[in-house]
Order: C-alpha cells, then structure tokens, then sequence
C-alpha cells in the first residue's frame, strides 16, 4: 500500500529534517569507509528499519555497485570476474553470530584466492567481544576491518522515534551488556543538538539504574563535546524543558499485558515491525476466483502510521470495542465525500476533484479496506484468549479469581499455580501461558518453590524440555522468580553488573530499581492505580485506564505523568494525591537553569522497550497535562515479545486456540 502524503503538516517536536538526515549520513558514512564501487550486503533485520531512512534504489544509486540481502555472508563471484575484487561492505545489527558467519565468507574467499576488502559495518555500534573473536578467527587485518556506523533514529510516527535495538531488554536485564546506554546517550545528545544546540533540558526525571546511567554518559558527552550545562542558561527560546528516562526494569509488568488498545492488538496479534505491517488476506479473498487469487496472491503491506496513514489516525489509540462503529463512521463519511465529488456539475468541478481529492480518496478507501480485515482477525484472535485475559485482569487489580464457593476452600495462589499447569496439560498456546505465569510472579509476590518446581515440570513435559533454560532465563532477568520461606520474593541479580553501571549509582539504588516491579502490590496501592469505577473509565479515552480496559492505570504511564506534574506544584486539594516522593528507583536532576526555557514540552525515553499501549499513554497524558511530548525508545515490543527476547526456543509463533476451547 502506498503511503500517505509526505507534505502534510505533523506536530513532530523533533525537525523532519534532522530525521531525514540520518539517512544521507548513513550514505556519507558508507561511502567514506569504501572510498568507491564495492557491493553492499545488508542484514534482513535491518532491512525494514533502513526502509524509514531510505531505499534500496537510493542506496545502490548513491554508494553500491550491487545491493543483496544477508544469507549466509557469501558473495558468489566468479574470481576473474570485475566484481570478484570489489570491496563488501556488510551491514549488520551488532551479533555475534552475524560476524563469525562473514569471517567465515571471508576464508572461503581466501581458499578461493580471491583478496577483496572486507569492512563490517555495525548499526549503531560494534558489539563488545567483536575485535576478538575476528582475532580468534585470524581475519583481523587490512583486508577484514570493523566500524560502527552510528545510526540511531528512525521515524515510526509524528510524535515516536525508535532505536530499532531488538535485543536492548536482554542486554540490559539478562546479559549485563550495557553498551546499548551509550547508543541512546548518543542519541539524546543528538536531539538537543536539533533541538537546543546551546544546551541540555534543565528538568531530568530518572526512573531506574539504566536511566541514572544514561543520564551520566549524557554528561561525559556533552564535556566531551564542549558543550555544558550552563550554556542553557544563554540559549533561545525552544528545545525540552524536561527529560524523562524510564528504564525497562521499573515496570516489567506493563508489556507482558495484552494490549486492548488498536494499534497494540495489531502488534501483539501481527507483530508490527518497524512500522510496517503485512495485512492478512481475508476469507473472501481465500475463496475467490482462481485469477483474482493470482493477483493476490501479494500481500498488502500497511504502515501502521498515524501521519502516514489518515484512517489509521482515528483508530490507532481507541479501545478495540470502540473501532467498529468507527470503522463503520470512516466509511460513511467516504461514501459522502465520494458522492459529493460525483455530483459536480461543471467541468471545473470534475477537474478539481480528480486532481485533488480522488488520489487520497481511493488512498482511504484501500486503507479501511485493510483496517476492517484486520479488526475481523484480531477479534477471531482474541475470542480464544478471554480466559487468559479475565486472569491477567485479576492479576492487575488483586482480585481473587474463584468464584465464592471455591473462595472459602481453595488461596488465589493455588489456584492461579494449579490453572497455570492445566494450560500445560490441554497444550494451551506455550508463550500466553509462560507470560501468565511471569505477570503473575511480578504482580502477585511470586511462586513457592514446590509450585515452581512443579510448573517447570509440567511445561517442560508439555512443551519439550529445551525449556529447562527458558526458566533459567526467566528468572535470570527477574520475570519468574520463587518466594522464599518468609514470604519475600528471592533476590535477584538482574545479571551482571558492568564497571559503568556501577559507577553511575550507588549498589542500594541499582538493587531497589532491579526489585521494583516484585514491589507491584505496594505500589499499586501507594499511586493509586487500581480504578474506583471501572465502568466509566472504560469509556473515557482521557483516562490513563482507558488502555487496561478502565480496570486499572499502567504503572509506567502513571509515573511519567506524576513526574510531569511535579514541576507545576500541588494545591491544597491535591495533597492526598500520589507522588514521587521516597520512591527507591527515582531521582530528579536539576541542570543549569536556562531562564528562556518556556516551551512546555519533553522528551520521553524508554529503556528496553515500550508498547504502543504506552504510547497512547503518554499521548493521553501530554493532552491532559498539555505538554509537547517527543517519545524515544529502543524498540516498540509486544506483549510476548520481552519473553522471545530471552528466550529464543519461544520465537516460533503457535496459533492460538479457536473459539470454544478453554484456553
């Protein structure tokens, strides 16, 4: 499908200019590393993101002789062919496994006798452990060399810029790797460049050690740099008032949930990647006639914009119940701009209609065409996951389950241990079981360890039993974890601690900020989360509950909004209101203040990810609070996406079941 027009105006905080550039950087980059011809391979995870930035035909007009996509490193040329001594520039995510595949290119090319340049170009930065093991392959040299080419932004939306780092939550929650801080240090630092080149936002909220990390490379940047603080206080008007950081292991709970509103039912049911979404063919389309199958036998591709795509606009941050009837209001007001534009009665008229409107009229009408497809499978989806979602909903709020009867003889834990192994026995879909039970270990205080013991076994018996080192990596990075024999929730060590983080904050802070999702029930009281009327807050899309169904508010939209509010005072009326007082995992920092720092507006970053449920939520929350709000994030997840992160025996996606079946 073709996108939307490019010249309509966006609310965009960030200049599209300054996002455009990434891409002739990248080209400039490139070129500067070749110096000529040479034949570009690039990742197929990367594919799609450099699709925000630029395309194939720019890339192999301005700086390739011969663009292919990543297979398994190798470049089939025959030796006495020109192109057998071009130099092969690689373009690859920062993977190790990637790497050890083009050294290996590398040494058939040598056996073959063929000597070319080998440059590895990595996107945003050469991983840690790169340089030796192309040591320990016996490459390194002037014929195999590694760069990074730091391309840290692609547009996915007006208001959301996206790191497209797949792998940021289990670097930073599993694998201790925390060169990714530095990647989006780089990019913050590059923003106020764009933003307020005199200076940094004078108000940072951090939520979490990852944040309090950022917030000191951010600083030995900017020194680096000869940029300082102080020179806020000289700059003009424009730029953030306040930065936000919020880390990931805050609120583990927030992106194990089904997303109830649109945008994130098409993710957590389609898997939306970079934007960009194939639109399933419907069953009309299935039992067409054989020459129309042929023609469809293409997919329709969709991006899921808000300024690229005008239908998509109304429906992106609405509750799923509510997109029927305005599907049905879209297609009602194309039907009368179409017979409007049929009436004209002049030549004139006609010209008009056809030069200006009926473009973007046949646009809209592709486009809802392709939203009621996909709001017809994401309900067919979702019918066979109610009983999943009644008890992730009871989770959230702390209710019991059971109905009265089983209340008196059977505990909600129990019960929730004994569920959770019927979804093993009945081979329930794997990966909505294995998220229930981490939301249940971070929202509910945890599992005994009998229980545990006992869920492990019954899964693995169920599933196969690769998933021994899905629970070891589970609990590695503190999504399931036993109760000790206290009651308490075992420590956990979040995996290893680097020289950096534990240079930017003191052990007690990094140990409160790795524990606070296991505090969820405390906190759930203290901020208030959980609704008094959840019938009306179901319907009012101002509300932060609107995207849990009006039960409760997500725990990170309700911090953003409270570190928001802070800086505006409270009145008297508001004091019973939460805060962020005394909270172990925040701290604000104050900067230099800048006196010209009028522009309400911010810059909001989440580390390891965020939903776009959680978009919608600050969306929600800069119209209530009426701020400008720039959203960064490593990635955009879904609600099984931080599980196939650690776990990759989950990758492989399992249907899940059809109406009428329990589970």
């Amino acid at each position: 499908m073709e996108r939307g027009d490019k010249n309509k105006p966006t609310t965009a905080l960030v200049d599209p200019a300054f996002v455009a550039e990434v891409g002739n950087n990248l080209v400039k980059q490139a070129q500067e590393l070749t110096g000529g011809d040479h034949i570009l391979v690039i990742d197929p995870s990367l594919m799609k993101p450099l699709d925000r930035v630029t395309t194939g035909a720019q890339l192999r007009k301005q700086m390739a002789a011969e663009v292919q996509s990543y297979r398994d490193g190798r470049i089939e040329h025959p030796p006495e062919s020109a192109r057998a001594r071009f130099p092969i520039l690689y373009l690859l995510r920062p993977d190790l496994r990637r790497l050890r595949q083009v050294c290996n290119a590398f040494k058939a090319d040598s056996m073959r006798g063929v000597r070319r340049l080998y440059l590895v170009a990595f996107l945003p930065a050469v991983p840690a452990g790169a340089h030796a093991l192309a040591e320990e392959e016996g490459v390194l040299g002037q014929l195999f060399q590694l760069h990074d080419l730091p391309l840290l932004l692609f547009p996915l939306d007006e208001d959301l810029l996206s790191m497209e780092l797949d792998s940021a939550f289990r670097c930073l929650q599993s694998d201790g790797d925390r060169s990714v801080l530095a990647s989006v240090a780089r990019a913050i630092v590059s923003i106020e460049h764009a933003t307020r080149p005199a200076g940094p936002a004078p108000h940072w909220h951090l939520f979490g050690e990852s944040a309090l990390a950022v917030f000191a490379l951010c600083e030995h940047l900017r020194s680096g740099s000869g940029s300082s603080a102080a020179a806020a206080a000289a700059s003009g008007p424009g730029g953030f008032s306040q930065v936000i950081i919020f880390s990931r292991e805050v609120d583990l709970i927030t992106p194990l949930c089904l997303q109830r509103l649109y945008a994130g039912c098409l993710d957590d049911c389609f898997r939306v990647t970079s934007g960009l979404l194939v639109v399933p063919r419907s069953n009309a389309a299935a039992s067409s006639e054989p020459g129309q199958q042929q023609q469809q036998q293409q997919p329709s591709r969709l991006f899921v914009s808000r300024l690229e795509d005008p239908v998509f606009r109304c429906l992106s941050d609405l509750h799923m119940a509510a997109v029927p009837d305005t599907l049905r209001q879209v297609a009602h007001s194309l039907t009368s701009f179409e017979q409007h534009g049929r009436s004209a009665k002049s030549v004139a008229e006609m010209r008009s209609f056809v030069q200006n409107d009926l473009r973007d009229l046949t646009f809209k009408k592709r486009s809802l065409a392709s939203h009621i497809t996909l709001c017809e499978e994401v309900n067919k989806r979702f019918n066979g996951l109610k009983e999943f979602l009644h008890a992730e909903e009871c989770m959230l709020i702390g209710a019991d389950p059971t109905d009265a009867s089983m209340r008196q003889s059977i505990g909600m834990r129990n019960y929730y241990a004994d569920y959770f192994a019927e979804c093993c026995v009945r081979r329930a879909d794997p990966r909505h079981t294995l998220r229930l039970m981490c939301l249940h270990s971070l929202a509910c205080g945890g599992f005994s360890v009998e229980d545990l013991s006992r869920l492990r076994q019954a899964f693995c018996q169920a599933f196969g039993y690769q998933h021994v080192a899905t629970f070891a990596a589970l609990h590695k990075a503190g999504l399931l974890t036993p109760r000790d024999k206290v009651g308490h929730v075992a420590s956990v060590t979040g995996g290893r601690q680097s020289a950096l983080s534990s240079a930017a904050v003191p052990p007690s802070s990094a140990s409160a900020a790795a524990n606070a999702s296991m505090d969820y029930p405390a906190l759930r009281k203290r901020l208030q989360l959980v609704e008094r009327d959840p019938a009306s807050a179901e319907q009012d899309s101002s509300r932060l509950s609107y995207a849990m169904s009006g039960l409760c508010e997500p725990l990170s939209g309700k911090l953003i909004q409270l570190a928001l509010e802070s800086g505006k005072g409270r009145s008297n009326s508001q004091q019973s209101q939460p805060s962020l007082n005394n909270l172990p995992f925040y701290k604000h920092q104050t900067l230099a203040q800048n006196r010209y720092a009028v522009n309400q507006s911010a810059l909001v970053v989440m580390l390891g990810g965020c939903t776009y449920s959680e978009v919608a939520s600050v969306r929600q929350i800069a119209s209530r609070c009426k701020v400008g709000i720039q959203l960064l994030t490593t990635g955009v997840v879904g609600c099984c996406d931080l599980l196939v992160q650690l776990c990759p025996t989950l990758a492989v996606p399992v249907e899940p079941p059809v109406q009428g079946d329990r589970a």
